[in-house]
C-alpha cells in the first residue's frame, strides 16, 4: 500500500452531521466517541481510502467498475440504519451515499461468513435494489474475519443463478464484470467478500 494512500487512510474522519446531537440528544463528542469505537467505522474508512487502490493495483477496477468508481463520490455514510433510510426494510452495518442522496453501497460486518450470511446479505442488497433503489446501487460489500468454503461456493453460484435469470447476462461476461449480480438491463451491482484478520482486509476476488 502506497504511503500517500496510507495517510490519507489516516486522515479521514467520519462525523456526525450536523444537527446529530440534538436529533439524538447526545453531546458532539459523545456521538463522535461513539461512531470511531463502532467496528464498521474503521472498515468503511478502509472501503473509502484503500480499497480502490488494491483493485487499481492488480488492473482489476474496470471489472468492478460499478463498485469502485462511485466511491470517490461518497459523500455521506450512514451507519446502522433501515426502513426509511433504505427505501425498504433492510438493515445494514453501513451505507454510503453520492451527491445526489443516492445509495451508492451497502457494508455489512458479520462474526463468521456461513453459507446462510452471506445467502441473507445478497437477498436484502437485492430486496433494496429492487424495492428501494433501482438502478443505483453499485455494490454489496460483506465482511467477516473468515468465510467457509460452502459459503465461497454458495456465493460463485448465486451469482451465476443470477447470471442466468438476465437475458443480457452474456453481456456482462463480454465486459468482464466480476461478482456482478444482474437483474434487468438497468439493475445490478457488484457483491463483494472481504476477509479481515488482525486489522488487515483481503478483498476475495475469483477468476
Amino acid at each position: 500500500m502506497r504511503s500517500d494512500t496510507r495517510a490519507e487512510a489516516r486522515a479521514l474522519e467520519l462525523r456526525p452531521r450536523d444537527g446529530a446531537h440534538e436529533e439524538l440528544r447526545r453531546g458532539e463528542s459523545t456521538l463522535q466517541a461513539l461512531v470511531v469505537t463502532d467496528p464498521i467505522y474503521d472498515a468503511v474508512r478502509w472501503v473509502l481510502t484503500e480499497l480502490p487502490t488494491q483493485f487499481t493495483r492488480f488492473g482489476r477496477t474496470g471489472r468492478w467498475k460499478r463498485l469502485i468508481e462511485p466511491i470517490a463520490r461518497v459523500r455521506e455514510v450512514w451507519l446502522h440504519h433501515a426502513g426509511s433510510t433504505t427505501g425498504c426494510g433492510e438493515r445494514f452495518d453501513a451505507v454510503t451515499y453520492g451527491d445526489d442522496h443516492q445509495i451508492q453501497h451497502v457494508i455489512d460486518r458479520v462474526a463468521l461468513g456461513t453459507k446462510a450470511t452471506v445467502e441473507d446479505f445478497l437477498a436484502r442488497a437485492i430486496a433494496l435494489e429492487t424495492k428501494g433503489a433501482p438502478g443505483h446501487l453499485g455494490g454489496a460489500i460483506l465482511i467477516a474475519p473468515r468465510f467457509e468454503e460452502d459459503a465461497l461456493a454458495g456465493y460463485v453460484e448465486a451469482l451465476r443463478a443470477a447470471s442466468k435469470r438476465s437475458m443480457i447476462s452474456g453481456l456482462d461476461a463480454l465486459g468482464h464484470k466480476e461478482g456482478f449480480v444482474r437483474l434487468s438491463s438497468r439493475s445490478g451491482f457488484h457483491v463483494l467478500l472481504v476477509e479481515e484478520t488482525d486489522g488487515e482486509r483481503r478483498p476475495l476476488v475469483f477468476e
